[in-house]
């Protein structure tokens, strides 16, 4: 009988501290002992910790991601992670802006030496002035989206950028 006074279970005394196992949370429960029995019993329920899990659209990749999202709105250049990272989404959604960018801008490179020449042939050389303002302002309005897409590849995000959605959108590759 004295053996059982010493049992920490049968004497209901408090459990040693398990807080430092961050595997597992427990907690005891005790039950009735059985009819014509003095003792009650106790049992321990154990209940695992899930670790969380990173979705799949989560913000963390790796830099090599970022880094070619980030290429792909440098001019040519979107080549490269079109044909190294084919697979993943996210480059892909960038190769994808980059390539309606570098589009655009030959394009509006090709309208504006059709003005220049126009110009030119009409004017002489007065419209060389009104000519390479132009050119400059593309050049800058040109560089600052590509700059805007860098910055969103680079901090992970999937943003459009201004007037090229409508090109992306129906874009497939």
């Amino acid at each position: 009988m004295e053996e059982n006074q010493s049992d920490p279970i049968l004497n209901h005394e408090p459990e040693q501290n398990l807080s430092d196992q961050p595997d597992e949370v427990t907690s005891a429960e005790v039950v009735p002992a059985p009819m014509g029995t003095e003792t009650e019993e106790r049992i321990e329920l154990v209940q695992p910790i899930v670790p969380v899990v990173a979705s799949v659209g989560s913000n963390k990749m790796d830099a090599d991601t970022k880094l070619f999202a980030a290429l792909s709105y440098i001019s040519v250049l979107f080549i490269i992670p079109w044909v190294t990272k084919k697979n993943n989404n996210f480059v892909s959604f960038h190769v994808k802006q980059g390539m309606a960018l570098f589009v655009a801008e030959v394009v509006i490179w090709f309208i504006l030496w059709l003005i220049e020449l126009f110009l030119e042939g009409v004017f002489s050389y007065r419209a060389f002035g009104l000519v390479q303002f132009l050119y400059r302002l593309a050049w800058l309005v040109f560089g600052a989206v590509s700059i805007l897409g860098v910055y969103h590849a680079l901090t992970g995000k999937e943003k459009p950028l201004p007037y090229l959605a409508i090109i992306t959108k129906n874009l497939k590759i």
